[in-house]
């Protein structure tokens, strides 16, 4: 009879331990995905915020562009009715020098763009990779706590059915010795 019950309680003490392992490693699996599919929804609205910091900072661009050619075109015009109505001509003399001068602030106005605009998109994607970072940091973390939990199923079977085999087979001894 003890070795009986002590078998029984046994193979119950593995299949209830492989079970609970299952149940376990599942929940961990379903933790992981979780994870991933957090990480993998930060990153596309991550990326869309970039795309769209980016977009932004070279349409302002091209609009100061824009702004700054408008207005060396109109310096120019101004300094060309002036010399023609004053009879003079803008090829030489103080005409071509203001001339000159209006295409070299023009110029070092376009070159300041282009160092803003490729300040703004350096910080832009200084930005993105830094929380990019954390991000992979974060799912590291939250894969390796979540396999911390799983467990070997074999593992647990075996050692379910030890344990439950022992509980049988005390078992089974007190009842031997209440009986005598």
């Amino acid at each position: 009879m003890g070795a009986a019950l002590g078998a029984g309680m046994g193979i119950f003490g593995a299949y209830s331990s492989m079970e609970a392992a299952k149940r376990q490693n599942e929940l961990a699996q379903q933790s992981m995905r979780s994870s991933m599919d957090a990480f993998n929804l930060r990153e596309f609205t991550q990326k869309k915020k970039r795309d769209a910091l980016f977009k932004q900072t070279m349409e302002r661009r091209d609009m100061e562009a824009l702004k700054q050619s408008r207005l060396a075109s109109q310096a120019r015009g101004r300094v060309k009715a002036a010399q023609a109505a004053g009879g003079l001509s803008t090829g030489s003399g103080v005409g071509a020098r203001q001339i000159h001068q209006i295409n070299q602030q023009a110029g070092f106005g376009q070159t300041m763009l282009s160092r803003n605009e490729a300040q703004m998109l350096d910080r832009v994607h200084s930005d993105y990779s830094a929380r990019r970072i954390e991000n992979v940091a974060s799912l590291e973390a939250q894969l390796n706590a979540a396999m911390q939990q799983q467990t070997n199923e074999t593992f647990a079977m075996i050692s379910g059915g030890l344990s439950g085999l022992g509980s049988g087979l005390s078992i089974a001894g007190g009842f031997k010795d209440l009986s005598t």
